[in-house]
């Protein structure tokens, strides 16, 4: 259940030039190039190795390829990004619809895991999807407080009670990043506020996530760079801890 998705942006550059009249001592000069226009819409396609798929505390697969694609017009964008371990027993793909501005970000997001039920199957009793909506704020984009929350809650799909109501399972984060030296650290910890899927038997307020993770850019040269991370989570929840490496490209 991801990450959240990539989308670089992609600019077109028109330059018009008028020709200057060798003849004419007082000849204007060539007028200046159009100013560069951006286009609204923008694509992106990328791919992540790894060696554990971790997520908001949980262990839920080993090494795992995870490639992703969006497509944005403005803050609002539109992706897809998937997770098959190296068994092929664990998948995922999941379709986001976000809107992101100003350090805002709300996105509403449908996890499938391929297997039990087809994609179009929606019975709460059988589906394989689960539709999130979230909220996060990142305070590092407009202050100089590197602080980023979120909150995020399972609106339908499968995230049922034991009586078959619905648990509507929510997790809050709260994350800083700061530098050290050229690798960027993040420290988030994160809670589920009542009883949900995010707890091991366990009931209410518990603290299902804490970890840190270092982020790294290697560069080859002005052309080519290799972004890796190393990340180690523990679960005071399940008492459960990992370590996880991997690299996008």
């Amino acid at each position: 259940m991801k990450k959240s998705i990539f989308v670089s942006a992609m600019t077109l550059t028109l330059a018009l030039a008028t020709p200057v009249s060798s003849y004419a001592q007082d000849a204007p000069a060539a007028s200046e190039p159009a100013a560069e226009e951006e286009s609204l819409w923008s694509f992106s396609a990328g791919a992540d190795l790894v060696s554990a798929y971790l997520w908001r505390g949980a262990f839920n697969a080993g090494a795992s390829f995870q490639p992703s694609l969006g497509v944005a017009c403005g803050p609002v964008s539109l992706g897809v990004w998937g997770s098959t371990d190296f068994s092929g027993e664990s998948k995922e793909v999941d379709i986001a619809l976000a809107f992101d501005k100003g350090g805002f970000n709300a996105t509403l997001t449908d996890y499938f895991y391929p297997g039990a039920a087809p994609f179009f199957t929606w019975d709460k009793e059988e589906t394989c999807h689960q539709l999130e909506l979230s909220l996060a704020y990142n305070f590092g984009e407009n202050t100089n407080v590197p602080i980023s929350i979120l909150w995020a809650t399972m609106l339908g799909g499968d995230d049922l009670k034991e009586d078959g109501g619905r648990q509507f399972s929510s997790y809050f984060e709260l994350g800083y990043t700061f530098p050290v030296k050229d690798i960027e650290v993040e420290i988030a910890a994160g809670f589920t506020p009542f009883d949900s899927f995010y707890q091991d038997g366990t009931d209410g307020f518990n603290m299902v996530n804490l970890s840190v993770k270092g982020s790294y850019e290697i560069k080859f040269n002005d052309k080519f760079s290799l972004p890796v991370f190393a990340q180690f989570v523990l679960n005071p929840n399940t008492e459960d801890a990992h370590m996880a490496f991997g690299f996008s490209f």
